[in-house]
């Protein structure tokens, strides 16, 4: 009995992204750590099939702007104790309101129906307010 060669087919093609996030060259560019971050979306509703293109930009939050966030979510959870998800939902939009200084005209996440363009874009943000934090040493 022979047997038969182990063949290894091709992988599948990974399936396209719902949402797809690529930084803009240009502000990689400075010297200094830049203050905004500019970054083009592309994101294909998975309902419609309509895909959306646009360039974002976010801003480092002073202060008040940190404390005007506070206060949009709480308005955005209506003083009320709310589950979680709502909750997480509301920060994240009070979060990039204040944020995302320039924004494309589809952008408003209280019209979406779904949470993934938000929660990509909130986290490529978070992602990169990160790189302000004082890093402890060992």
């Amino acid at each position: 009995m022979s047997e038969k060669p182990i063949v290894e087919e091709p992988a599948a093609p990974a399936a396209p992204k719902e949402v797809e996030i690529v930084d803009v060259a240009a502000d990689g560019t400075k010297a200094v750590v830049p203050f905004t971050k500019s970054f083009t979306v592309t994101w294909k509703n998975p309902e419609t099939g309509v895909v959306k293109v646009g360039t974002l930009t976010a801003a480092r939050p002073s202060l008040g702007k940190l404390g005007s966030i506070a206060v949009l979510k709480a308005k955005l959870n209506g003083g009320e104790k709310v589950d979680h998800q709502t909750d997480f939902m509301h920060a994240m939009m009070a979060d990039l309101h204040y944020i995302l200084v320039d924004v494309p005209d589809w952008w408003k996440p209280d019209e979406f129906f779904t949470a993934n363009p938000l929660r990509e874009v909130w986290d490529h943000v978070g992602a990169w307010l990160n790189t302000f934090r004082q890093r402890r040493s060992s």
